[in-house]
Parts: C-alpha cells; sequence; structure tokens
C-alpha cells in the first residue's frame, strides 16, 4: 500500500475511549497520531461575570437539547466536585452524550469527519451496553458512520501488538499468552488474551482507583479536612494538600488508601491468572491508575510491565485496531 493511501485510510479512523475520569481520543493527524485528553467534568453553564480567557470557555461550552454545559477544565474551574458517570449505566447519562458532543467538536476543530470511530467499555458491561454507545454515537456523528464497540483491555492489547500504521510488530508475539490489567478511574478491568484470542472466563472488571479516592476522602475527613473527589485525585497525585496557602504531607494517608486498592488487584489477579501464571509472557498494566501501583504490582508479578502512555494506552490501541480493521476491508471490500 502506498504511502499516501495509508495516510488516507488513517485519517478516517478514530478512537473515543469516553471514560468516568476524562475522554480520550486517538486520531491521525497532519502526518502523525494525536492523543488528546478531555476531563470528564459536566456542570450547567452560567454567565460569567468576567471571563479574561472567553475563548477557552467558548470552546468548553457544549450545547444539548438548547441547554449550555461546561466541559472539562472549564467545568472544574467554576465549580465541579465531581467526575462523571459513577454507575454502570452511566452511557445512557446526559453527561455522557454532552461528552460525545465535546469529542465531537474537537475532533471537528482538526477537520476530521471519520468513517470509523471505535469505542470501549468495560469487560462487565460490554455484552449489555455496546449496542447502546454504538447507537449514541450514531446519532451525533451521522448514521452512516460505522461504530466498532470493543472492551477496553483489548485497546492495551492492540496498543502493544500493532504499530501506529495498524501492522503487527515484528519484534512482539502474536502467538503469546498476555494478561492485560486496565486500572481505570471506575473499573480495574482484567483480559487473558492466548495467541490473539480473549480467554473470556479470565476476564473480569472490578474496583477502578475511585475506591482509592473515596478511601482518601474518608480518611481526610477523619483528620478534620473536607475535600471534594478532584481534590483527593490530586492528593493522590502529589501526596500533599494546600491549607491556607501551604502544602501540608499526605504520603502516608495516600499510602494507606491505595493499600486497600492494591489488595482487591492482587486478589483479583490471583484469582484469575494464578492458574495461568507459569504460561503467561507478559503481564501489561496500564490505564490512568496503573501508575500508582504499578511498583507494587511488581513485586508480586516480575513480568509485569507498564504499557505504552498508560493513560491513553486503550485509545491508542482502538485507534490501531480500528485502522487494521479499516485496512482489511478497503483492500478485500468486504
Amino acid at each position: 500500500m502506498s504511502k499516501d493511501r495509508n495516510k488516507d485510510l488513517s485519517s478516517k479512523v478514530v478512537a473515543i475511549d469516553i471514560g468516568r475520569s476524562g475522554v480520550k481520543l486517538s486520531f491521525y493527524f497532519n502526518g502523525e497520531v494525536s492523543n488528546k485528553f478531555i476531563p470528564s467534568a459536566v456542570i450547567p453553564a452560567t454567565t460569567l461575570s468576567f471571563d479574561p480567557t472567553p475563548e477557552i470557555t467558548r470552546q468548553n461550552t457544549v450545547n444539548l437539547y438548547g441547554v449550555d454545559y461546561f466541559v472539562g477544565e472549564t467545568a472544574i474551574k467554576q465549580g465541579a466536585v465531581n467526575t462523571v458517570g459513577h454507575n454502570s449505566d452511566w452511557i445512557n447519562s446526559l453527561e455522557h452524550r454532552v461528552l460525545v458532543v465535546k469529542a465531537q467538536q474537537l475532533l471537528l476543530t482538526y477537520g476530521i469527519k471519520p468513517e470509523l470511530i471505535v469505542v470501549g467499555l468495560p469487560v462487565n458491561t460490554f455484552a449489555s451496553l455496546s449496542g447502546d454507545l454504538a447507537k449514541q454515537i450514531k446519532e451525533y456523528f451521522g448514521h452512516e458512520t460505522r461504530v466498532m464497540p470493543i472492551p477496553q483491555p483489548w485497546g492495551v492489547y492492540q496498543n502493544y501488538l500493532l504499530n501506529d500504521e495498524g501492522s503487527v510488530i515484528t519484534t512482539n508475539n502474536s502467538n503469546a499468552k498476555i494478561a492485560i490489567i486496565d486500572v481505570g478511574h471506575f473499573t480495574t478491568d482484567y483480559m487473558l488474551i492466548d495467541s490473539g484470542t480473549w480467554v473470556q472466563n479470565a476476564s473480569y472488571s472490578g474496583k477502578g482507583i475511585y475506591a482509592t479516592v473515596d478511601h482518601l476522602q474518608h480518611a481526610l475527613a477523619r483528620e478534620g479536612i473536607t475535600a471534594s473527589h478532584l481534590e483527593c485525585f490530586e492528593v493522590l497525585k502529589t501526596k500533599t494538600i494546600k491549607s491556607y496557602g501551604k502544602l501540608i504531607d499526605k504520603t502516608k494517608t495516600v499510602t494507606s488508601a491505595l493499600d486497600a486498592t492494591l489488595i482487591d488487584i492482587h486478589q483479583n489477579t490471583n484469582r484469575l491468572f494464578s492458574s495461568h501464571a507459569r504460561s503467561i509472557d507478559q503481564f501489561i498494566i496500564a490505564g490512568g491508575g496503573s501508575i500508582y501501583l504499578i511498583e507494587a504490582m511488581q513485586e508480586k508479578w516480575p513480568q509485569l510491565s507498564p504499557a505504552s502512555d498508560p493513560r491513553h494506552a486503550v485509545a491508542a490501541g482502538m485507534r490501531k485496531f480500528g485502522l487494521a480493521t479499516y485496512k482489511k476491508t478497503a483492500l478485500t471490500g468486504a
């Protein structure tokens, strides 16, 4: 396939991973792959008496059903105290639809009108909600748009297996047995792939990093500190909290909160993968929450390694998988 033809096909495929912490997009633009992140914060918009950054506010405002909503960083700065979607059926919520429209708006700023959109769902809701998700994406992107839902950990696997052009990386073994742990905001998804086949009885969705944030919020409350979920995420990242102009060290509190999540992940990993442990070639850990857990996980599973760019690994792999599928269709006419 010629280089120009390859670029033309690449520009027609995008991945949109709408998670509870953020919307991750992966697409091809101006000769390279671009990965973007929009925080999953949505609140009703208000008229700002003074706005020193009106262009940013405009970009982060979405109109749905005649009502304006602030999205992303603008929503956070203007009063959002939590990210959205803390339930299994959240794709049918108004907030999810707002984020779909925001993703479409962002792509349009790059002049991208995709022919194939790959979207992801947790393992435990994939079978029940993939049809609803595909229908919703088509509602906003056009019914002629092809939508391909996949389980989110499958994106991590495809990110490992394929290069940016959607071709198999020759140094990676497509016949390997790979265990995936995708630590997301609401769920941690587990998946075992054996020679490219999803092993369903070794796949599961457990608690995500939000459980750590809940634990941290309650621990801070016991110390007399009231903090929102979004503030607690910052505490998790920095291990400090700002109080009246000073930074207070909260390393011990954060470590304790992470320990509870680690126990849950260790238990699920043992239950799902222990009978396969000897024959597993590689563990890959991904997701925005993985950065807090990888060192402790490697003590138990030495063959575990982080995905490249863990936060965007799902979306990046979804795009690669979609591109490989799209190319095959273009070549065969199927």
